[in-house]
């Protein structure tokens, strides 16, 4: 029997879960790019919103797990380890987002940011609408930043027409544009109005 080594121990558990956190996030998609900071303690987390609203958002545990029979363990090499560590990142990536996307679906929600196309699919008047609703950031030299749309997969289709319809109707392009220097505009007074208060 081979001796016990606690501090090689550690540092393999310590690879194995920096490895698991690299494979989960090249799986969360656009939820992998928001920015995040560690909450060490405490059941629940608070943002004060610009109208000075605090929402209160519960911490909650996401966790995966495999399993492996003790016969298996004595033969287990790397090459079998990584499928498993690409299955459990696979099932944590999912309930993260879908766990993201109910708190952000709640806070729109309760903010009133909501477009509900009462059925309709996706289409240029639903996501001009979608625009007018939110607060758009833009780059120093005027160029939006950090706006994604996030499309479920069923809907790929009516995203195309949509992004047809928009690059070639002049009426939807004037609309789009008169909107996004809108949304500039309205940019340029937060930063202005952020700059006189810091």
């Amino acid at each position: 029997m081979l001796p016990d080594s606690p501090q090689l121990k550690r540092e393999m558990l310590h690879f194995v879960n920096r490895f698991l956190q690299t494979r989960v996030r090249s799986r969360e998609g656009i939820v992998g790019e928001v920015a995040t900071h560690s909450i060490h303690e405490g059941q629940e987390n608070s943002i004060i919103r610009a109208d000075g609203k605090e929402d209160i958002t519960e911490i909650v545990e996401i966790s995966g797990e495999t399993e492996i029979k003790l016969q298996q363990v004595i033969n287990l090499t790397l090459k079998d380890v990584l499928p498993i560590i690409d299955k459990i990142a696979e099932d944590i990536a999912s309930k993260k987002s879908k766990h993201f996307f109910e708190v952000v679906g709640k806070a729109a929600e309760q903010s009133g940011n909501v477009v509900d196309g009462r059925g309709q699919p996706l289409n240029a008047k639903l996501f001009l609408e979608t625009l007018e609703k939110m607060s758009i950031e833009f780059d120093e030299a005027g160029k939006i930043k950090n706006l994604a749309v996030v499309i479920p997969p069923a809907a790929r289709q009516n995203a195309e027409k949509l992004i047809h319809e928009l690059e070639t109707n002049r009426e939807l392009q004037k609309k789009h544009k008169n909107l996004i220097e809108l949304k500039r505009e309205e940019w340029r007074a937060r930063e202005a109005a952020r700059k006189l208060v810091g």
